[in-house]
C-alpha cells in the first residue's frame, strides 16, 4: 500500500472488508505499518525469518524497541497517543474520542 493514492487504498480496504464479511481469511503482507495498524485485527512482525511479534495491534505495534529491531517505527497514531498521555491508539477516531472523554466533551 506504500505509494498508493488514497482512492486505491480505499478501494482495497473495501474489497478486503467485503471478503472478510464473506468469511474469508485475509492475509496482507505490507511494510506500511500505518495501514496494518488501522486495518488489522492481528499483526505479525517478522525480521530475518524470525517472528518478533504476533498478536493484537494495539499492544504489538506499541513495542518500540522490538519494532526498531525490525527497522520499523510505531504507527503515527501510537506515537501521537503516547505523546498525549493516552494508551496505544490505532486511529485518529480513537484518539479524538479519548481526548473528548478526558475533557468531558464527548458526545
Amino acid at each position: 500500500t506504500l505509494g498508493q493514492d488514497s482512492s486505491r487504498i480505499n478501494s482495497l480496504v473495501s474489497m478486503l472488508k467485503t471478503m472478510s464479511k464473506e468469511g474469508l481469511a485475509i492475509v496482507v503482507i505490507t511494510h506500511d505499518i500505518n495501514f496494518a495498524a488501522e486495518h488489522s485485527s492481528r499483526v505479525v512482525i517478522i525480521n530475518n525469518g524470525k517472528i518478533l511479534l504476533d498478536g493484537e495491534p494495539h499492544m504489538d505495534l506499541s513495542q518500540e524497541e522490538v519494532l526498531h529491531s525490525a527497522n520499523l517505527e510505531p504507527p503515527g497514531s501510537i506515537r501521537l497517543s503516547k505523546l498525549l498521555g493516552l494508551p496505544p491508539m490505532l486511529t485518529v477516531d480513537e484518539i479524538t474520542k479519548a481526548i473528548e472523554s478526558r475533557n468531558g466533551t464527548g458526545g
